[in-house]
């Protein structure tokens, strides 16, 4: 995480990777993330708020967003607004509420005998 503290902003150019705990971390140190835009699931969904998505081999859109990033104003407002976004959506308690139901599905799925009582410890 040093590495990622030094830096300014934090850019994603995956074709693999949809949403990287990657860029929880720099959201997590107030850092705004310039993302491949990647299917649906990018996890950036507020682009232009806490960071931006940019189109597969579009070179000119990724060096427009570092470039609207190079503004220290902006950057510093974005990277407030994805700290909030990362507090909000990804806290101890979401995600172990998240993971919760994730697992209560797959137990229902798998046992759907049983899902009334595991429906039932909420």
């Amino acid at each position: 995480m040093l590495s990622v503290a030094a830096c300014d902003v934090m850019t994603l150019c995956s074709y693999t990777e949809t949403f990287s705990l990657s860029a929880i971390e720099a959201m997590a140190l107030s850092r705004p993330v310039v993302h491949l835009r990647r299917g649906r699931g990018c996890g950036n969904d507020r682009p232009g708020k806490t960071g931006f998505l940019f189109p597969a081999g579009d070179t000119e859109a990724f060096v427009e967003k570092l470039a609207i990033l190079a503004d220290r104003e902006v950057s510093r407002r974005m990277g407030r607004e994805a700290r909030a976004t990362v507090e909000t959506l990804f806290s101890e308690k979401t995600m172990v509420d998240r993971y919760e139901r994730a697992l209560e599905e797959i137990c229902a799925a798998v046992h759907p005998e049983h899902a009334d009582r595991v429906n039932a410890t909420h």
